[in-house]
């Protein structure tokens, strides 16, 4: 791979995309909303190009991008703090038809989006690439909706098509109301941060990690497949939140147990990679001590600058 294009490159999967992209001396395209408060974060860099472009003018890619470029990595998604908001999800339907369109007549190769663990809904079991998607939100159906009919329409266009499923990242750049974001922010202040009894198993990933797994996958995934990315192994919560504690001041108290379960608490999110591991030979680098160590500081060093809900 030699150049490539990203929507969505703030969040804090697409800023460790491009970070792993330019490190392996890969052209990177970055699409950013005009005037967005977090081009900032984004590096200087001679291979790295900022497109100012909104989400409902994809369509205008190919005469703002005029170079060939090999992959299409869509990672935006307009958010709502409310994943039932019908009329929004149904248009980011819409957005991710409009890139794979825009990938094929800028000539891209390959066309990959961004899958989610909410397209499952509640799973008993490991979840795998053939697990059944039953998603119980509007977001997740809409990400369903997206994979199938972005697959459908790159077969048409002949282009290759590639839907990881991106199942629990952590890293900087996160929203400002994840849990891991939130609890870093709140033990820096001091304040006591009101948590679950923290007994679900969870598989989390680092975003670097993920992101070498995006790029491997843009380079050797299989035309039509779904991956999931994670670990594939699990911890408590409970457990992450007491090394996240234990990293920035291991007399700090946490507040486990203070807040219920929400209704159809998800208590096990286990995940089979192995077809990421045979198609790439990915492997994590990153233990969560070393991946939390990084985002405390990257929590140090940026001070919140957006509202929970907007992202990307």
């Amino acid at each position: 791979m030699k150049s490539a294009i990203i929507t969505g490159p703030t969040g804090e999967v697409g800023l460790a995309l491009v970070e792993e992209l330019l490190n392996h001396d890969i052209d990177v395209y970055a699409v950013v909303r005009p005037n967005s408060k977090r081009v900032s974060r984004l590096p200087d860099n001679p291979n790295f190009h900022v497109v100012e472009c909104n989400l409902d003018e994809l369509l205008t890619l190919p005469k703002k991008i005029n170079a060939p470029c090999e992959a299409f990595y869509h990672l935006a998604w307009d958010f709502s703090r409310d994943h039932n908001n019908v009329e929004k999800q149904y248009k980011n339907v819409g957005y991710t038809l409009d890139a794979v369109k825009a990938a094929k007549e800028i000539g891209c190769d390959v066309f990959l989006g961004a899958g989610s663990q909410a397209e499952y809904g509640p799973v008993l079991g490991t979840i795998s690439p053939d697990t059944p998607t039953n998603p119980v939100i509007g977001y997740g159906m809409a990400k369903v909706a997206a994979g199938q009919m972005s697959r459908l329409l790159a077969s048409q266009l002949g282009i290759k098509h590639i839907w990881p499923r991106i199942i629990s990242i952590y890293g900087p750049g996160d929203a400002e109301s994840t849990m891991i974001i939130s609890t870093i922010r709140a033990l820096l202040r001091g304040e006591v941060p009101a948590l679950t009894k923290g007994e679900q198993q969870w598989d989390f990933l680092y975003s670097k990690d993920c992101a070498v797994a995006l790029r491997l996958l843009g380079e050797h995934g299989k035309d039509g497949e779904v991956y999931c990315i994670g670990r594939g192994e699990t911890d408590s919560l409970c457990h992450y939140i007491e090394q996240l504690r234990d990293e920035i001041d291991p007399s700090l108290k946490l507040g486990i147990g203070d807040l219920p379960y929400r209704e159809n608490q998800v208590m096990r999110l286990d995940v089979d990679i192995s077809n990421l591991v045979r198609d790439t030979s990915f492997s994590p680098r990153y233990t969560f001590k070393e991946g939390i160590r990084e985002t405390i500081e990257w929590c140090k060093n940026n001070t919140p600058v957006l509202k929970p809900e907007e992202r990307r």
